[in-house]
């Protein structure tokens, strides 16, 4: 069972097996006695089991790193779609909601950041009959939610952390509004939030690198450690991985918006005094933008002097289309993805494409002249089959070419929607030799994918998840420079205040193109406990 303190020890065996002895002879040694004794006290054990069931978030195998999460979320951190499927006058055990997502959204962090257009229609589907008491456990989450201290201290390898900022994620909008992200369908409730920071109020006894005080960031991924993929620094692709906020493994593992939990040290990080709580809540999608960058093999800066050599040999004006990057979707992976590729790489052109016109103007602002922007028109939805929806895909693709008069492509092509028209025009956009990485999640299945178009040009397919072992400590070193204030302060639009009212206004808020005074909405960050805005 998780959580620290529940009666798992040999102590507590022993105590059980005197117990059941000493009940024995209580009553005498009697064949009837004995069995209704025996009988009173496995009923008496199962009922307590049951109880510490009813008052655990998730059940951990033994042996993983685990997260000894801390009671205090409120119920507009759960998902709002689960809230609705479990409450009401229906019988909650019958209750069964179907439907299906629209490609276009978000990720479960780990692809993207919901950058494409999110399907405010879309179902999910959730059988409530799979965790039968599921009412009864969300209500007791409701119950004991606010103003509870936490049940455990943190444990030997853990620290407890007043949680300070959490920025939120497509995912979490995808949790909270559909009870899905993709193919990753909730089966019982969950906390949400994983772009976390705080600060250590509690340490385990053998959490000797971090002091109380320390303001760290919490890297959200409970790997095993011990395979193949853990070893290699793959940690995001381990079989066994545990992701906080994540409906990919069940029992699901509650994330952290919260105002204390408990964490492994192995996955926290220490910030510097330069990075706010604000910014700190951006490293979480900043490490996916650079696990993205090293996906895909970047052109290093003697390769980009040879295709400009060539370009100038051969009398083009131009960049040389391996300089150039390519970016669907302006949200804030794009943006930050955008930044990062103008901070540490050679590309001269960087190009965001969206719908979203308010979107691009803040990618307009970044302080980086490499950056250039497109407005993309909305989805057809005229197409009526794979072929029209082939050539609407050249179609976009060669208009994004004359735009910037790249007549052999982009040399890297990141999606950051997931959106089927996107996928399929980032293959034509692409140069012959260079690299789609798909790091938008989508929806469950895609229609069609134009793989000749790749295949004959050796254009590389690329899929990004998350994060590896070596993203984190590169995302803080990078948001340390000055120029990242600048970008954090264009990406993370608006902040909200930690409070049941303001919880369900941040996930309506980031739900939303602008707010309502008209500003547009890109990284809504929830500030608790003495979190500050900047």
């Amino acid at each position: 069972m998780a959580g620290h303190g529940r009666p798992e020890s040999q102590e507590y065996k022993a105590f059980c097996s005197r117990s059941m002895h000493g009940t024995c002879r209580t009553v005498g040694w009697g064949e009837l006695a004995s069995k209704a004794a025996a009988r009173w006290l496995v009923a008496r054990l199962i009922l307590g089991l049951i109880t510490t069931i009813g008052n655990t978030p998730c059940v951990i195998s033994k042996g993983e790193p685990t997260a000894s999460l801390t009671r205090r979320p409120g119920p507009y951190f759960a998902s709002h779609s689960m809230q609705r499927s479990v409450s009401g006058g229906l019988d909650n055990r019958q209750r069964e909601t179907t439907g299906q997502t629209q490609a276009g959204g978000g990720d479960d962090d780990g692809g993207g950041d919901g950058d494409g257009e999110m399907n405010a229609s879309a179902g999910f589907h959730l059988a409530v009959q799979d965790a039968p008491d599921i009412a009864g456990y969300y209500s007791r989450i409701f119950q004991n939610s606010v103003g509870n201290g936490p049940y455990d201290p943190p444990a030997a390898d853990e620290v407890q952390i007043a949680v300070r900022a959490t920025g939120l994620c497509g995912s979490d909008l995808h949790y909270y509004h559909h009870g899905r992200n993709g193919s990753f369908v909730l089966r019982q409730p969950l906390v949400l939030g994983h772009e976390s920071v705080g600060e250590v109020v509690a340490v385990g006894s053998s959490a000797d690198s971090f002091r109380i005080g320390d303001r760290v960031a919490l890297e959200v991924g409970l790997p095993c450690r011990k395979c193949l993929h853990c070893r290699l620094g793959r940690y995001n692709i381990c079989r066994s991985l545990r992701f906080r906020s994540s409906a990919a493994v069940f029992p699901h593992l509650d994330g952290t918006l919260m105002d204390v939990t408990n964490h492994p040290v192995a996955m926290c990080h220490r910030l510097p005094a330069s990075i706010s709580d604000v910014q700190g809540a951006l490293l979480e999608p900043l490490a996916v933008c650079l696990h993205a960058i090293n996906r895909s093999n970047p052109p290093t800066a003697e390769d980009v002097a040879l295709a400009k050599s060539v370009a100038a040999a051969n009398g083009g004006a131009a960049p040389d289309s391996e300089t150039a990057v390519l970016i669907f979707g302006a949200g804030a992976i794009g943006l930050l993805l955008a930044s990062a590729l103008a901070v540490t790489q050679h590309f001269t052109t960087i190009v965001l494409a969206d719908v979203n016109q308010a979107r691009l103007d803040i990618a307009s602002s970044l302080p980086f002249g490499c950056i250039k922007t497109c407005a993309l028109d909305p989805p057809s939805s005229t197409a009526t089959s794979t072929q029209e929806e082939d050539q609407a895909a050249k179609d976009l693709a060669a208009a994004l070419l004359r735009r910037f008069s790249f007549s052999h492509g982009f040399s890297r092509v990141f999606e950051c929607t997931g959106a089927p028209a996107c996928v399929r025009a980032g293959i034509y956009a692409s140069s012959a030799g260079g690299v789609v990485v798909q790091i938008g999640m989508g929806g469950p299945s895609l229609p069609s994918i134009p793989l000749s178009a790749s295949a004959l040009r050796e254009v590389d397919l690329i899929g990004v998840f998350r994060y590896n072992g070596r993203c984190y400590p590169a995302a803080i070193e990078l948001a340390s420079s000055p120029v990242f204030g600048q970008v954090a302060d264009k990406v993370a639009t608006h902040t909200v205040e930690l409070g049941e009212e303001d919880g369900q206004k941040a996930f309506r808020l980031a739900a939303s193109d602008r707010d309502d005074d008209g500003k547009a909405v890109v990284k809504v960050v929830v500030i608790s406990g003495e979190g500050v805005a900047s």
